[in-house]
C-alpha cells in the first residue's frame, strides 16, 4: 500500500504523457505500475481531446484487467470507455459501459468511483434529451 501511495505521485497530471507510456510499455513495471500509468495518459491527456485513443487505450487496460483479474481496474476501464464514448457522441455504446461499470462497481462494493458513474450516466441521458432520466439518475 506504502509503494501506490508513493507511486501515485509519479503518474499524476504533472508526468508527461511519454514517460507514461514508456511505464506502460516497460517489462519492468508492475501490473500496478501499469494500470496508474494508462489511466492517467487516458483520464489526464486523451479522454476530451482525443476520444479514439482513449478508447484504444481503455481497451488495452481492460485486456490487462481482466488477465490479471484486477476488477477494479476493469470498472475503471469500462468508465473510461463510457467517457470517451460521450465525447464521442456515441451515448448508446457510452450508456452500455457505464452501466457495465456502475454493475461491477456495485459488485465491489466501491463507493468511491459510483458517484462519478452516476454522474456521467445522468450527464449521457441529458446529452439525449431525456432530462427526466437525467435528473433521476444524478439525484
Amino acid at each position: 500500500m506504502l509503494f501506490l501511495i508513493l507511486f501515485i505521485p509519479l503518474v499524476s497530471s504533472g508526468s508527461d504523457p511519454d514517460s507514461l507510456l514508456s511505464i506502460w510499455q516497460s517489462n519492468m513495471s508492475s501490473d500496478e505500475e501499469k494500470f496508474q500509468a494508462i489511466h492517467a495518459l487516458i483520464t489526464d491527456y486523451y479522454l476530451a481531446g482525443d476520444p479514439d485513443s482513449a478508447l484504444i487505450l481503455s481497451e488495452m487496460q481492460l485486456g490487462l484487467a481482466r488477465e490479471s483479474g484486477n476488477r477494479f481496474v476493469e470498472m475503471q476501464a469500462l468508465l473510461s470507455k463510457g467517457r470517451a464514448y460521450y465525447y464521442k457522441s456515441s451515448y448508446n455504446e457510452s450508456l452500455s459501459f457505464l452501466q457495465r461499470s456502475l454493475e461491477l462497481s456495485m459488485e465491489l462494493d466501491d463507493r468511491d468511483n459510483r458517484p462519478e458513474i452516476y454522474r456521467m450516466i445522468g450527464i449521457v441521458f441529458e446529452a439525449q434529451g431525456t432530462l427526466k432520466r437525467a435528473w433521476n439518475t444524478i439525484y
